[in-house]
């Protein structure tokens, strides 16, 4: 299976997208997060941690995720770094098979989240549209969807998280 959500970081030049893909195969049992830097490792064991605190059953698969950044370069130092957890978090329950949804393929995140389970949104930047504009036709813009806490009249569909992941226990939402 292989899929992919999309995210953004917030710049000095504006908003910049990020493709965040993955896959899973029948190799060796294990997860990996590659194009973050040092930050792969902590990444990687925060979504083991959530996930196993949660006593979410992880198929005996191979899970690969990678940050593609484009032109942009993430620096080990940069905080955007953090806003990147939740598209991953939900990129990797989706591999795993625990998220009800039919695809992630036409959809946008952004959020942190920590240890104990509490999701904070990122804000939306006024620019994204735009930002979104050069990469997508009209009817491709249509179809993205923004996977947030609250409905933002953006020009996207709004999904809530509180109701996509509502079924996964002690998850709490800021």
């Amino acid at each position: 299976m292989e899929s992919e959500i999309r995210s953004f970081i917030n710049t000095s030049n504006g908003s910049r997208l990020i493709n965040i893909f993955g896959y899973t195969s029948r190799g060796i049992p294990g997860f990996e997060v590659h194009g973050l830097g040092k930050h792969n490792k902590e990444i990687k064991e925060k979504l083991i941690y959530l996930t196993r605190l949660r006593k979410i059953r992880v198929p005996p698969r191979r899970v690969v995720i990678n940050i593609d950044t484009g032109e942009y370069e993430l620096k080990s130092t940069d905080k955007n770094i953090l806003w990147l957890d939740y598209p991953i978090l939900l990129l990797y329950w989706y591999l795993i098979g625990i998220l009800p949804i039919k695809q992630l393929n036409d959809c946008i995140a952004i959020g942190k989240v920590s240890v104990q389970g509490e999701i904070e949104h990122g804000l939306i930047p006024n620019d994204l549209l735009k930002s979104l504009g050069c990469q997508f036709n009209p009817v491709e813009m249509r179809q993205l969807k923004l996977i947030g806490a609250k409905k933002i009249n953006c020009g996207l569909w709004n999904i809530d998280s509180k109701l996509l992941l509502e079924h996964i226990p002690q998850l709490s939402f800021k």
